[in-house]
């Protein structure tokens, strides 16, 4: 009997055994989803629901076709929604792996917003290159504009005092609409349009035809078939009236056509700093300081528009205007000595004033051979006009100086490109193009003419795969051909250009990534212009038109996980630069005289993580702390750093409130380090009736900042106090108005498809 017992508990103990590793076993659950007349229908929204909570879930892809993978054992209730079909909801049991097809029935009801219960923000696609998120349905309803929607992205900074709209490490990246740079038509999009949100940190070689590192948000959304129309107006300035922004837009759409206009000033007077200044050039040495007072007027103005030629052809046209007048005083007074001399008196006064004048011309088109086949083909054509002009005088009994600066560059510039891309179904995308870019420059002062003409020639492939495993790559081959008249110094360049990004999923909630791409940085005009651009008598620094351009290779490796409203991103980037281009300098008497040549080479190392964390049912809060270590040859510091981002938006009925902060420890070039103050900036936001609000900010723009120099025997330091940047109290207004005869939607006939207008995926 005590053996059939000690039998028996043994099998109770086996059953609970097998049992429990049947709950833990993670499955595959794939589907196919049609239409009543058994058509594939793509952006069907699935979610899985175990006991209301939202467990999973994806959107199909141009084959109806869905995949969820690491479900654990449990009943599901599945819902599917598409915009134009009925909701359809049922359930499943997933013992193990299962696959079905479903159909939807269209809605005869005219189409209406989708509710849906489960929160979309969990949903994070993560392929090689990009990532993509989805708005939940709660801040698509209630965000007013396009800033305070983004805010839920993870990956992005929103600055909402500013309106401006930054990544993670505070880069500004190219804000496309369904693949297509439209300006700032952006800012008229409805929240509740928005499909989806494409972060591309590693883009293709197609968007490499510019300089520098490039990263792209391209929004996903859909347009109003019926007339409707979007104004806002938004201010924010110091009580002093010193500072302050104002903008105004206006825009219409239709299903064939849109209008968008938008204008914005910007300015600051009167800002006066304090400026303490050391130098030391061999046996002369000074000190000094003084006031600064300085001046800014920005003002833009823009209009984009498009037209829906057919269902295959497609066109959008842009134009801005963009001027910066600025001007500075400085009066300075110290003492100076020379070879260990009783120092004497010296009084150093400055003006200068700068002029910028830009204008921005460009129309895109589009042909649609199929829905995996398109031509995109744009030309821009851009003109601009700035440059320095002003006086410096050193009086001292130890010397006399003064000097004049009256320069003046313009330029003019044409581009020209082509783009081709294709999809081999359920395998891999394609893009091929060129990108051709001409400028001449004219730089004129005392002296005579400086002139500068360029021509690039930019050809690239990029190809990714687009099967639903875990694994995902692209891989891009840009070739940059420069051919280069500088002062009638010809030198031409060839840069190969090639950009990889590798994924793999481990979950629908976790990646690992890496990156990795090269890009080239032609040196500035300033730093080309063979004539003297400095004022100061002891410090002169001319140009070099001999100067190849910058190469920099980049890898990124990042690990993502997103999981029940928490993102977290640790990461490691290391950068190595070629041919730098470096300040060389040294004494002639007491004279410190510097150019530029490509010299050192350089290393970058940076490590951090990026947290996005929920703050109850207020809003969020995004923290990203790292650490830099800068390397470069010969150089005057130790390189080390650290560094800290964060942003929180919180909300509470008609209230909100945001806040960002900025802030490194150190910058350093090769013989410089400098630091500044955090940038610190809040907005509280009031609503008001009507789409009115009443917007309340206190503003840090780091008013202290210093820089050291040492190159050799010669040193230097300045130390710079913007008081009007200082804790500065800030008032505005702003007002949204939308207005849509009829609550229906479509997709834009440029092309919004979710899978086929994704610019990270095809």
């Amino acid at each position: 009997m005590k053996n059939f017992e000690f039998f028996k508990s043994c099998l109770l103990g086996i059953a609970c055994f097998f049992l429990c590793i049947e709950s833990q076993a993670q499955h595959r659950v794939t589907g196919d989803i049609q239409g009543e007349k058994k058509e594939p229908l793509p952006n069907v929204s699935i979610f899985f629901f175990t006991q209301d909570t939202l467990t999973a879930g994806t959107i199909s892809d141009t084959k109806g076709h869905f995949e969820i993978e690491g479900l654990p054992t449990a009943s599901y209730r599945i819902q599917y929604s598409l915009l134009g079909y009925k909701t359809y909801i049922d359930s499943l049991l997933v013992d193990g792996n299962k696959r079905f097809s479903i159909q939807l029935k269209e809605d005869p009801i005219a189409l209406k917003e989708l509710s849906v219960k489960g929160d979309r923000s969990d949903i994070v696609k993560m392929e090689a290159g990009s990532t993509t998120f989805y708005l939940s349905e709660e801040i698509k309803a209630k965000a007013i504009n396009i800033y305070e929607a983004l805010q839920e992205i993870p990956a992005l900074m929103v600055d909402l005092p500013n309106r401006q709209i930054r990544m993670i490490d505070g880069s500004s990246p190219i804000i496309l609409i369904n693949g297509i740079s439209r300006g700032k038509v952006f800012q008229m999009i409805d929240p509740k349009n928005i499909e989806a949100v494409e972060v591309v940190d590693n883009p293709s070689a197609k968007y490499r035809g510019g300089e520098g590192n490039i990263t792209v948000l391209n929004l996903r959304v859909k347009r109003n078939t019926d007339l409707s129309q979007y104004a806002d107006f938004f201010s924010k300035q110091m009580l002093s009236l010193k500072f302050g922004v104002y903008s105004a837009s206006y825009g219409l759409e239709k299903d064939k056509f849109s209008l968008f206009l938008s204008v914005q000033d910007w300015f600051f007077h009167e800002g006066k700093a304090d400026i303490e200044q050391w130098t030391k050039n061999g046996g002369m040495e000074r000190t000094y300081s003084g006031k600064n007072q300085n001046g800014m007027n920005s003002f833009w103005i823009g209009g984009n528009g498009d037209w829906v030629i057919s269902d295959k052809d497609y066109l959008s046209y842009g134009a801005s205007f963009y001027t910066a007048p600025s001007s500075t005083k400085t009066n300075e007074a110290g003492l100076v000595s020379e070879n260990g001399n009783e120092q004497q008196p010296l009084q150093i006064n400055v003006e200068t004033k700068s002029t910028s004048i830009n204008g921005n011309y460009n129309v895109f088109y589009r042909h649609t051979f199929s829905e995996s086949r398109h031509l995109d083909i744009s030309v821009a054509y851009g003109h601009s006009n700035q440059g320095p002009s002003g006086w410096r005088r050193e009086e001292s009994p130890v010397y006399a100086y003064y000097n004049e600066i009256d320069m003046n560059a313009y330029k003019h510039y044409v581009i020209g490109k082509a783009d081709y891309d294709f999809i081999i179904p359920d395998k891999m995308a394609f893009n091929i193009g060129s990108n051709t870019y001409y400028q001449n420059i004219s730089i004129e002062d005392t002296e005579g003419k400086f002139p500068y003409q360029e021509t690039r020639e930019y050809i690239y492939g990029d190809m990714k795969n687009i099967t639903q495993g875990k694994f995902s790559y692209m891989f891009s081959l840009g070739l940059d051909m420069v051919f280069r008249n500088s002062n009638h110094v010809h030198k031409n360049y060839v840069t190969v250009l090639p950009s990889l990004s590798l994924a793999y999923r481990f979950r629908e909630k976790d990646a690992l990534r890496l990156n990795f791409n090269r890009t080239r940085v032609s040196p500035s005009l300033d730093q080309m212009n063979p004539r003297i651009a400095t004022t100061d008598s002891l410090n002169v620094s001319v140009g070099n038109p001999y100067l190849d351009p910058i190469i920099s290779n980049s890898g990124r490796l990042s690990y993502t996980l997103n999981a029940k409203s928490v993102y977290l991103e640790p990461y490691v980037r290391y950068t190595y630069n070629q041919n730098n281009v470096i300040s060389v300098g040294e004494l002639d008497g007491n004279i410190y005289r510097s150019s530029y040549v490509n010299g050192e080479h350089s290393h970058f190392v940076e490590t951090g993580i990026t947290a996005s964390l929920p703050i109850g049912k207020l809003g969020r809060i995004m923290v990203t702390p790292y650490f830099q270590k800068t390397a470069i040859e010969n150089m005057s510091y130790n390189g080390k750093s650290w560094g800290i981002s964060t942003n929180m938006n919180l909300s509470y009925k008609k209230v909100s409130f945001s806040l960002m902060m900025f802030y490194t420890h150190y910058r350093y070039g090769r013989t410089t380090r400098s630091t500044s103050d955090p940038m610190l900036e809040s907005l509280l936001t009031w609503s008001l009736p009507k789409g009115w609000a009443l917007n309340f900010g206190l503003r840090h723009n780091a008013p202290h900042a210093k820089v050291w120099e040492m190159d050799g025997l010669y040193q230097s330091f300045t130390h710079t106090y913007a008081k009007y940047n200082s804790w500065t109290p800030m008032i505005g207004v702003s007002y949204t108005f939308r207005k849509i005869k009829k609550n229906r939607y479509k997709n834009y006939r440029s092309g919004s498809d979710i899978e086929s207008f994704g610019i990270g995926v095809q």
